[in-house]
């Protein structure tokens, strides 16, 4: 199995694959803009600021207002892979979300009653189902479009301005509809757009940030949106093909505990060997050391997450509970995070409250341990060895790999 090479941005799958064809991939994946092009930008002369503030607050309202959308969209962009797919949107929670991956032939349904969420891949006939987010927080994460975000969370679009103003900057035609066009200039010389239609609803939305040394460019686009009208009962009844298999299950398939030396199955660091070092900063603290921090502990646990990572999400509080069962017993954990900024890991980490250690710009160090999914757990004993490696959360096969450490 190999990576994907373009972006470090994972999707929820607990395990969550970062092959390239596998299922968290599709995630990282937006669409290519197929057919959908500017006809006209037009500018028009500078206008006042609270112009662009207004255009903006009528389309918060708009968004606010609509109950139901129905649309295609597409989105590209310099750090992923174009996809393309449709909606089918309902407040407060309900949504049925089709994704296609560019250059693979299978799709990513992402499908919520209202209570539930269930994530499916057609290429690995697996599935994923975590609760719903009563306003809808965690079910457009497949397609990572603002347009499809801000119908459930309109508040997104207010957050966009950062304390920066809105301007009007120009007028846009998306395939024969007219859009005004709203320019947000943020920090570091950031550039966001959205493109706003005669309903004041989103049609596109671009951006230009830097990450790193880098900049990043993004463009998604809806078309053929219908508001407003009942949603097809066939998506509303969707239901899991036959032979679908949880990603839970899968990974503990190939879960290997701490007997013997162990394959490399999935690729990952086999039982026995040395776990690659690392000093990483860790939030709010001085950089973290594994050669010192497994010294300290009868067992140390690395695990790699990401908050693009649903399952990862559902696991970390579960890691907490284990770590205010078992830190004075002589065990720690180091959660290394993947792809997010120190601010998101921050926001987490505190809503959570969570004792982890937070450790931050892991990407380069989940290469040495062969991360193909996450989340993805090591037991590294006093001696830096690996004790045991698990694909996703199995709370079990941890707590039976820290028992053999001494650690109960």
């Amino acid at each position: 199995m190999k990576k994907e090479q373009k972006s470090n941005r994972r999707g929820p799958y607990s395990s969550c694959s970062l092959d390239a064809s596998g299922l968290a991939a599709l995630r990282t994946c937006v669409a290519c803009v197929v057919g959908v092009a500017l006809a006209a930008l037009i500018p028009v002369s500078a206008l006042a600021d609270a112009a662009g503030d207004a255009m903006l607050d009528k389309c918060i309202q708009a968004e606010s207002r609509v109950t139901t959308i129905q649309s295609n969209f597409t989105l590209q962009g310099s750090d992923i892979t174009p996809t393309h797919g449709e909606l089918y949107l309902k407040k407060p929670n309900i949504a049925h979300i089709v994704v296609y991956r560019s250059g693979t032939s299978g799709t990513v349904v992402s499908h919520s009653d209202g209570k539930t969420l269930t994530t499916y891949s057609s290429e690995e006939k697996q599935f994923s189902r975590e609760p719903a987010d009563s306003s809808g927080g965690n079910l457009t994460r497949d397609c990572e479009i603002l347009e499809a975000a801000a119908f459930f969370n309109p508040d997104l679009l207010d957050r966009m301005r950062f304390g920066h103003n809105a301007k009007l900057v120009a007028t846009a035609t998306l395939l024969g509809t007219p859009c005004r066009v709203v320019q947000v200039n943020g920090d570091r010389g950031s550039v966001w757009k959205v493109f706003i239609g005669p309903d004041n609803l989103l049609r596109g939305y671009s951006q230009k940030v830097r990450q790193g040394d880098n900049w990043i460019n993004r463009e998604s686009r809806v078309t053929g949106l219908r508001s407003g009208a009942p949603i097809p009962p066939t998506m509303l009844a969707w239901s899991l093909p036959k032979g679908a298999k949880s990603v839970e299950d899968v990974a503990k398939s190939r879960n290997t505990p701490s007997s013997g030396t162990g394959s490399e199955e999935m690729g990952l660091l086999a039982v026995g060997k040395s776990a690659p070092g690392f000093s990483l900063p860790v939030m709010g603290g001085a950089d973290v050391t594994l050669a010192t921090a497994v010294k300290a502990n009868k067992a140390t646990l690395v695990n790699f997450w990401s908050s693009f990572c649903g399952p990862c999400r559902q696991e970390l509080p579960e890691l907490n509970k284990m770590l205010a069962q078992l830190h004075g017993k002589g065990f720690d954990i180091l959660s290394v995070n993947l792809g997010d900024d120190s601010k998101t890991v921050a926001k987490i980490w505190n809503e959570g409250k969570f004792s982890m250690h937070a450790v931050l710009n892991g990407d380069k160090v989940s290469q040495a341990y062969h991360i193909e999914a996450i989340p993805t757990n090591y037991v590294v004993g006093p001696d830096g060895k690996i004790m045991a490696r698990f694909v996703g959360f199995d709370e079990q096969g941890i707590r039976t790999a820290l028992a053999k450490a001494g650690v109960k």
